[in-house]
């Protein structure tokens, strides 16, 4: 009895979770392949385009050994943001990829009675927020957001306190930023 209500359970956060990669991603994946988990890669298209960006990655590389690639510093500066932004994409795609097919084999293996269920609950959170984190990077896939950002946080009236707040929101800014991986500088501080 305990066996069953644990599959009922665990069948339940699975119909959530392939529900959630459906809404997620049903809009990116081609109809045409009949396997969710093994072609994947190949049949999200449309924004993650993982074999089109991986193409363009070789391609640009390829372009950057030439000689001449430096005789014109602009061509060549936006040629190597391209792989840096191809590269970022292709891995998080892989991240979240790998996230969602290690929770597919851990289930397997629960099914079977080789995992625990907590085990197997960590693995369903931790691709759901892999999921998750991607959907919502992807939504800032336009040049705009690319672009650089200033910050002005003024700590107005309200004497020492509101100096303390104002210098808590700079500090937690400033570690969000370095931990995202962005060059985070002050220009004026008072």
């Amino acid at each position: 009895y305990k066996n069953q209500k644990i599959d009922i359970h665990i069948s339940a956060l699975i119909f959530g979770f392939l529900s959630t990669i459906a809404l997620t991603f049903a809009p990116l994946w081609h109809k045409n392949r009949s396997s969710l988990w093994g072609t994947v890669s190949l049949s999200w298209g449309g924004f993650f385009d993982v074999t089109n960006r991986q193409y363009k990655i070789n391609e640009d590389k390829q372009r950057s050994l030439s000689p001449g690639f430096w005789d014109d510093n602009k061509r060549a500066t936006e040629i190597l943001k391209d792989i840096k932004l191809n590269e970022y994409w292709l891995h998080l795609y892989e991240d979240t990829e790998s996230a969602v097919e290690d929770f597919a084999v851990l289930f397997e293996f629960w099914k079977d009675g080789d995992a625990t269920e907590e085990e197997t609950k960590e693995a369903f959170e931790k691709a759901l927020a892999a999921i998750e984190d991607t959907e919502f990077k992807s939504t800032l896939n336009q040049p705009e957001d690319e672009l650089p950002a200033v910050l002005q946080i003024n700590s107005g009236a309200g004497g020492t306190e509101s100096q303390d707040w104002a210098e808590m929101l700079a500090r937690m800014y400033r570690m969000y930023g370095e931990k995202q991986g962005w060059k985070v500088t002050e220009i004026d501080w008072q």
